[in-house]
């Protein structure tokens, strides 16, 4: 898996074309030893330099073959990963629907599977898909439930973008206390571990949203 890994590397660093350069060596090598768990991670690596590119076409073409092999393999986390990375393709193509599809998809291998974190991650990027198709009841919905996970897990950092994520969609229903009230307790978390990044941001939404009110009033 050195090639992989040096593939990885390269994205990371925005090195596109070396990364499909090394992942394609990667899959040669994982159809050379008949290893199909191998060539479906190479699919999905090169879907996902591919999807760097925006060229989403071909993202979609390398993670499908990446879900032929995993519903082959009866692998079930792989098979997640796939629907989820389909997901992410179409959720960046701005192709929300069938963003939403895929990740529903997703989300029952990760309720049979018990994956708390798989649970967290569909429900969060179906309610993030329904606030680009400005369905804000059906994003709520999902919101609340990835927020009930995130505390259940006790995972500070993720607890901060849960409350977020609400509060962003109650601002644009226009409900500026129930959005306050979401960015208080995001900004509460930010000062108790110390997210300089996400202290400003919060406080910037609440100022936002306090100009709003003094807007109203007059």
């Amino acid at each position: 898996r050195a090639y992989s890994g040096i593939g990885n590397v390269h994205q990371s660093l925005g090195e596109y074309d070396k990364a499909l350069e090394y992942h394609q060596k990667d899959l040669e090598i994982a159809l050379s030893l008949g290893d199909q768990g191998g060539e479906g991670m190479a699919y999905r690596n090169i879907g996902s330099v591919y999807k760097a590119l925006e060229e989403y076409n071909k993202a979609l073409e390398y993670h499908r073959k990446d879900l032929e092999i995993a519903l082959s393999l009866g692998n079930q986390g792989s098979v997640n990963e796939a629907y989820y990375s389909i997901g992410n393709a179409y959720q960046v193509a701005g192709k929300y629907q069938q963003a939403i599809e895929y990740y529903q998809k997703a989300l029952v291998i990760a309720k049979y599977l018990e994956d708390q974190v798989g649970k967290e991650i569909a429900y969060s990027s179906i309610g993030n898909a329904y606030d680009f198709l400005k369905k804000y009841k059906k994003a709520l919905e999902y919101h609340q439930k990835h927020l009930a996970i995130v505390l259940r897990l006790g995972n500070q950092d993720k607890a901060m973008a849960a409350y977020i994520n609400p509060a962003n969609t109650y601002q644009a229903l226009n409900d500026y206390e129930k959005a306050k009230d979401f960015y208080k307790k995001a900004l509460a978390i930010a000062n108790r571990i110390g997210c300089q990044e996400l202290k400003e941001l919060t406080e910037s939404k609440l100022a936002d949203l306090n100009s709003k009110d003094v807007e109203l009033l007059n």
